[in-house]
């Protein structure tokens, strides 16, 4: 139905606003006759899909429609009496079968549900009905109608959608966060994936901030994703004006190229940035056995030295420190013995 496309593109705008355009369709208005040209074709029924699918030849991504309820629903469903017989009610019969088991993977499995829809009749008259956001539909002897609502694309459909439109990190924005709160997941493990993946990035976050060595990473074209503040520094260059261009441009020695298409690790290899040399290594980021890019990280030699020599005066002491002695030099001929006897007295 036209209000339905209507309303599910509006959810996505508010989501990621003008970073997608969307044009609501439906069977009522518009002729399926054509080829749709889309990046991707959100699908609300299967049912759909079977007399729309000879027009979708050139479309990229095609996803079906995945929905749950808002807070505010899932308050009105505790409600409702548990053991409870009730019409769920809705303007399709796919729709109110839909509905029902949306229903019960929230968890409410102990209020028996019938379906009911325009032509739908039963010779018992029931006391309560479920609804979303349908009462127009709700038979007129009922005595308790319980609104739960319209259906909202469930998180994993949104993830889904940004995905596809290379926003793979958009739905963990703070602000989307807040809006996507009021959805209710279909289980708890996707908001867990979610959360723990947030709290891992958290985590590498501050590595990187804190690491000493400069670290880059970059994605199978060779644009760069990534710098910390280290490589910032050692590079001279500021952030932003940096990610996004290709490496090549701003290192053209580092060997990014070779550990892409090899799919091996490079390390300990010296490669000068504007005549200062650095030790690199550079490895390989997989993704199904295949690198899609690499992380190269990076530290200046002559730091490097300057750290390990710090280190050895820790070890041994300030300045330098003989661990052999004259003893130790092996030889037994006359010459020998003289010599250490006479190096022992100097």
């Amino acid at each position: 139905l036209k209000n339905v496309a209507i309303f599910y593109g509006e959810q996505i705008k508010s989501i990621f606003k003008d970073n997608i355009v969307i044009e609501p369709m439906s069977m009522e208005e518009n002729n399926f006759n054509e080829p749709i040209e889309a990046d991707i074709v959100l699908i609300s029924t299967k049912s759909l899909y079977e007399s729309v699918k000879s027009s979708l030849y050139y479309v990229d991504e095609i996803l079906f429609a995945r929905t749950s309820v808002s807070r505010k629903g899932y308050d009105v469903l505790e409600t409702v009496p548990r053991k409870a017989r009730a019409l769920l009610v809705n303007n399709t019969a796919e729709a109110s079968l839909d509905a029902i088991t949306l229903i019960r993977q929230l968890g409410f499995k102990e209020i028996e549900l019938f379906p009911y829809f325009p032509g739908a009749q039963y010779e018992e008259k029931f006391d309560f009905a479920i609804t979303p956001n349908e009462m127009v539909h709700v038979p007129s002897y009922i005595k308790k109608v319980y609104d739960i609502g319209d259906r909202l694309l469930d998180l994993a459909t949104l993830m889904d959608i940004s995905i596809c439109l290379g926003l793979d990190d958009y739905m963990k924005r703070p602000d989307i966060l807040e809006l996507t709160a009021e959805i209710v997941p279909l289980s708890n493990s996707f908001r867990k994936v979610m959360t723990d993946s947030m709290r891992v990035e958290g985590q590498l976050d501050v590595l990187f901030k804190y690491m000493s060595e400069g670290i880059i990473t970059i994605n199978q074209s060779g644009e760069i994703l990534l710098l910390n503040e280290a490589a910032v520094h050692y590079l001279g260059v500021t952030t932003e004006p940096v990610l996004g261009r290709h490496i090549g441009e701003l290192w053209s020695a580092l060997p990014i190229t070779e550990v892409v298409n090899t799919n091996m690790p490079i390390n300990n290899k010296l490669v000068k940035y504007k005549g200062v040399p650095c030790v690199v290594d550079v490895y390989p980021i997989h993704e199904l056995k295949r690198a899609n890019g690499a992380v190269c990280i990076f530290k200046s030699f002559i730091e490097s030295e300057r750290k390990q020599h710090k280190l050895r005066e820790q070890i041994t002491g300030k300045g330098h420190v003989a661990t052999y002695t004259f003893e130790d030099i092996a030889g037994q001929s006359d010459k020998m013995v003289n010599l250490r006897k006479l190096a022992t007295h100097m």
